[in-house]
């Protein structure tokens, strides 16, 4: 078929991305149907390369494009024809005057109003991100489950600490406002974009910490002993003898201190090439991460390498006796549902539909139902399920599903999948990204900006777009149990305990019976 060298090599770009990336429909998430249309090859709209164009030909061009062949834009309810008017008359005005950074930030900000963690910018940006974000005020916020936003993690000698700010303080306000309503306004910009609305939170945790070097920001905190619970004090009591505040200066840091304290870390390649990891923990708790679901050096190829693995680890976890498990999805950067759907054939009961799929197909100028095997190279018009059928070795044990925001793509359908068995519970701080959209379609514009969009759907057995998350923000596979944002975790997360692991081992040995 026409292009599949440029599918498979978007797919694995996608994978290996370090930032997260991969159904759309009228508003109730129903598809165009052509379930009595012949067999026939699904027509792929041509790549939208608008890079010979002047700014504003290119951007009305390729407005007029992605709004049509974007996978959700009913079903998020997209402002397309205000983003067309406020955007066209900033990027037209950057083109008079000449001017290529207000065009670009123009673009930026258009991207951004797609809450879609597959709508990306896939051309460097650096200058303007040192521009706008590459000081750090040296520390790492977390938020509790009352809504308390506290400093997490301080960088030792940054300017956080040399203010006197420690691990455990309690923000009151930022700059004079509030801190939930500085969070509103933290410039989110320049970081991937978010689907839903933990990841959104977790997105502006980070960026407030973040601003051009040299800039000041005065902040007004609650000062933690080691004996204190801040989410047991009052945010509001500005008046309080406990109130103190800092003035600090953003300094460069290459942005390493974005990983001071971060919820959802997005794999190593190191880690990555790992593919698989698997051992059995004290008490004879099985231990299953799986990092990918696709062949890393030949995205054409069935991924064994990833699915041998599985087979070995659930091999020795029989032979031991094991029938506690935890499958770990944190960050799984997704690849391929077929394999996705053939890894959760281990531990399913039954057959279970994995899902259907509509694709934006050129000819018909609809959302209509398509089945494809990308390992065979073919995409073919057609209602044609995609199922988990159970296999060997199986699994029949208690299983606890480990997930957080930089689970993405086939990697939210492995949740899904497992996550929705009876034996099954999915738990974690936060759920998944809500990405799950099919093929990153290419988009080329003027100044060597470049990005990319889903234009498949995976529905339901209604036909109803299942994980990506809609206009409220909803979506994503979440967890049934959500580990407690307690001051106590997130001090013992941030000095390198894994908290949600442990919870997860200690949650099985309470089922089990022996």
């Amino acid at each position: 078929m026409k292009r599949l060298s440029f599918i498979f090599m978007a797919v694995l770009c996608s994978v290996l991305s370090p930032m997260p990336l991969l159904a759309q429909s009228g508003g109730s998430g129903n598809v165009d149907s052509n379930q009595g249309a012949e067999i026939a090859e699904l027509s792929f709209p041509d790549e939208g390369d608008y890079s010979e164009l002047g700014w504003g030909a290119s951007f009305f061009a390729m407005h007029d494009f992605l709004s049509q062949t974007y996978a959700f834009g009913d079903w998020k309810q997209i402002p397309w024809d205000s983003m067309a008017s406020y955007f066209g008359q900033k990027i037209m005005a950057a083109q008079a005057d000449k001017d290529r950074n207000s065009y670009r930030i123009a673009m930026v900000e258009y991207l951004k109003c797609i809450p879609d963690g597959h709508v990306k910018i896939t051309s460097p940006l650096d200058d303007l991100k040192e521009r706008f974000i590459g000081g750090s005020y040296g520390l790492g916020l977390g938020e509790l489950d009352d809504g308390s936003i506290v400093v997490a993690a301080v960088k030792p000698e940054g300017p956080a600490a040399l203010a006197g700010i420690c691990p455990g303080a309690h923000i009151a306000a930022w700059n004079g406002v509030p801190i939930q309503d500085a969070l509103v306004a933290a410039d989110t910009r320049w970081f991937k974009n978010a689907a839903t609305k933990d990841d959104l939170a977790l997105e502006r945790l980070q960026a407030l910490t973040r601003a051009p070097v040299g800039t000041q920001a005065v902040i007004e905190f609650f000062a933690a002993t080691a004996e204190e619970q801040p989410q047991e004090r009052d945010a509001t009591a500005e008046e309080s003898p406990k109130t103190r505040i800092a003035t600090l200066t953003a300094r460069s840091d290459n942005f390493a201190d974005l990983a001071l304290f971060d919820l959802a870390p997005i794999p190593t390649m190191e880690e990555l090439r790992k593919n698989v990891e698997w051992r059995i923990l004290d008490e004879n708790v099985g231990y299953l991460r799986i990092y990918h679901v696709i062949h890393f050096d030949d995205y054409a190829i069935y991924p064994t390498e990833v699915t041998d693995e599985v087979v070995n680890a659930l091999d020795a976890f029989c032979a031991a006796g094991v029938n506690s498990l935890i499958l770990d999805l944190r960050g799984n950067r997704g690849g391929s549902d077929q394999v996705a759907a053939d890894i959760s054939g281990h531990f399913a009961e039954e057959p279970s539909l994995f899902e259907r799929t509509a694709w934006y197909n050129a000819s018909s100028g609809h959302f209509d139902y398509a089945h494809s095997d990308l390992f065979a190279q073919t995409f073919e018009l057609g209602d044609g399920p995609l199922w988990v059928e159970p296999c060997q070795p199986h699994f029949s044990g208690k299983i606890a599903v480990l997930v957080n925001p930089a689970t993405i793509s086939s990697g939210e359908g492995l949740a899904m999948a497992i996550g929705r068995l009876p034996k099954a519970t999915v738990m974690g701080f936060y759920g998944t990204h809500g990405s799950f959209g099919l093929i990153p379609w290419p988009i080329a514009m003027p100044e060597d900006i470049s990005f990319e969009f889903p234009i498949g759907r995976s529905l339901d057995e209604r036909g109803t777009i299942q994980i990506d998350s809609d206009v409220s923000g909803k979506g994503g596979v979440q967890p049934e149990i959500r580990i407690p944002r307690t001051w106590q975790n997130i001090a013992a997360y941030a000095s390198g305990k894994d908290v949600e692991l442990e919870f997860a081992k200690q949650w099985l040995l309470n089922q089990d019976p022996r």
